[in-house]
């Protein structure tokens, strides 16, 4: 089964980056898709932030495997202005949605402090919704999680 996960980061300034997932070929390990999408702060409404984690989750669903030796590993954070991960990991609180059937799965990931994230919670313990949830309670969701 393909795995259909999104990454969702916010900076009360910049606003709200969605970062769809794809494999790499012959790996176990996931990059992000090029490129993400970002939602200015003087956009987001409950309505538009569920719109896009759809839209986000429909790009990870139809995106191919990659190559990593082609493509190497996108870094999106250096288009946002930030030159390493660890510091757009201080400046972006950041939650994971996958879809499992017929289900979406979150989990909050906290900053620490050497840079990067840890997951506030095991994989089996994430919350989840059904994934017919309208867009403005998925947005409010999602909100909800990264605490805007």
């Amino acid at each position: 089964m393909k795995r259909t996960e999104v990454d969702i980061f916010y900076n009360n300034k910049k606003g709200l980056v969605f970062a769809s997932k794809t494999k790499f070929i012959g790996r176990v390990t996931y990059t992000t898709v090029n490129p993400v999408i970002l939602l200015k702060k003087e956009n987001i409404t409950d309505e538009v932030v569920g719109q896009y984690v759809r839209k986000a989750l429909d790009i990870s669903r139809n995106a191919q495997q990659v190559d990593k030796d082609l493509v190497g590993i996108y870094e999106y954070w250096v288009e946002l202005g930030m030159k390493k991960f660890s510091t757009f990991s201080k400046n972006y609180t950041f939650i994971d949605i996958e879809e499992i059937d017929n289900k979406l799965y979150f989990r909050k990931w906290l900053h620490v402090n050497r840079g990067g994230y840890i997951a506030e919670c095991k994989s089996d313990e994430r919350k989840s919704v059904d994934i017919n949830i309208s867009d403005k309670d998925l947005g409010k969701l999602v909100q909800k999680e990264l605490i805007l």
